[in-house]
């Protein structure tokens, strides 16, 4: 096959740095068969060609960002994947350091009780437990908050559907009042006095 613009772009992308897949979907295919059309463009003859010639030539267009939201990969001057990653991680933990330290500093400490934005929790309570640590107020090892998860169903049954019985006699219930429903017997009247 002759070489096409989808093509040409795809060779463009790949001498850009982008994935298979990346630069299929920059060249102007589905999104949903990109990595199938970025594996087929990789090995045609034609595509490779061009490749090795855009090399050559030095071609390094500024990298672009498709209409989809397919990031183009940075410069060379720029910072690597890795540390870009690293660096977003450790702002999102400085930021999630910043909520646990405004929350410990919010958080009245009464005995076992924890009073937090007008919200009491037991400390003994697991589930109380887990939602402070969540929270950034109490940290817990692995070992404190596996025993919490294990103690759970012991302190809090589960919310269950109401079963076929217990349905009808709500059913029974309901339909005993209301206009035409069965009058209430009389109290009894023994031991009163008058």
């Amino acid at each position: 096959m002759a070489m096409n613009e989808q093509k040409e772009a795809f060779a463009k992308a790949k001498v850009r740095g982008l994935s298979n897949r990346e630069a299929a979907i920059a060249a102007g295919y589905s999104a949903k068969t990109a990595s199938a059309s970025g594996s087929r463009l990789a090995k045609d003859e034609d595509v490779l060609a061009e490749i090795a010639s855009l090399k050559e030539a030095g071609y390094a267009a500024a990298p672009e960002r498709a209409a989809d939201g397919v990031r183009a990969h940075l410069p060379s001057a720029s910072l690597p994947a890795d540390e870009a990653e690293k660096a977003e991680q450790a702002e999102s933990s400085e930021s999630l350091d910043r909520i646990a330290l405004a929350a410990r500093e919010r958080a009245i400490v009464r005995g076992t009780t924890i009073e937090l934005d007008g919200v009491v929790y037991d400390q003994t309570d697991p589930k109380d437990q887990l939602i402070l640590c969540q929270l950034g107020v109490l940290s817990l090892n692995r070992q404190q908050i596996e025993a919490a998860k294990s103690l759970l169903p012991y302190h809090h049954g589960k919310v269950a559907d109401m079963g076929k019985k217990d349905a009808e006699r709500e059913a029974a219930r309901n339909a005993m009042g209301g206009r035409f429903g069965t009058m209430q017997p009389p109290e009894p009247m023994q031991g009163r006095l008058c």
